[in-house]
């Protein structure tokens, strides 16, 4: 059976970033999650402290301050493919 990687692009409400990463990977899919520069770090520490032993989980490596129509929503698409 295939594998599908998802890239989750996320910059709010962290708890449902956190039950959709658990329900995408439960069937042995993989994701990566870019979340915003722009958002609270303690949010995005929360989401790595749910997720950490999770391994089909991966983050990026360099978050991005996203802005809606900018190249930065591409950049932070670009980087989570790297991620994968």
């Amino acid at each position: 059976m295939a594998t599908i990687a998802f890239i989750l692009l996320c910059h709010k409400d962290p708890d449902a970033v956190i039950r959709q990463a658990q329900e995408l990977t439960a069937a042995g899919d993989r994701i990566v999650v870019h979340y915003d520069a722009g958002a609270p770090l303690d949010e995005y520490r929360r989401i790595q402290a749910a997720l950490k032993g999770n391994p089909h989980v991966a983050f990026t490596q360099r978050r991005v301050r996203c802005g809606w129509g900018e190249w930065s929503l591409v950049q932070a698409t670009l980087n989570a493919a790297e991620t994968a």
